[in-house]
């Protein structure tokens, strides 16, 4: 076939744009260096570089003011949010605990031992 030009899938799939240059890299891409360098900027928590052993895992859907609460009492106590919630699901396993030994002590009316 004269005059056939084969153009490849990507060349198809991205038209060039004329007089546009490519990205150059520049000083914004390199990583700080220093402690200093991170001035004025504000970072970003990214844990703790160790794993954890995650057992399960749990989506909570919250209204933004169980959000707003939760984020404040984490801020209080100088924990994460996560705590907050795990301190608050021992807390009242431990009160169920609490009140089944109550129930279980308590003499019922009309039954013998």
């Amino acid at each position: 076939m004269q005059g056939t030009q084969h153009t490849s899938a990507a060349e198809k799939a991205t038209p060039a744009k004329p007089g546009r240059k490519a990205a150059q890299p520049g000083p914004w891409d390199a990583p700080w260096h220093h402690k200093e360098d991170s001035t004025g900027w504000e970072t970003v928590y990214r844990g703790t570089g160790q794993r954890r052993e995650i057992t399960s895992s749990l989506v909570l859907e919250l209204t933004p003011e169980q959000n707003e609460w939760v984020d404040r009492a984490a801020e209080a106590g100088g924990v994460t949010p996560h705590a907050i919630i795990r301190q608050l699901i021992d807390d009242a396993r431990a009160a169920d605990e609490a009140e089944q030994a109550v129930a279980s002590e308590t003499p019922k009316v009309g039954v013998r031992k």
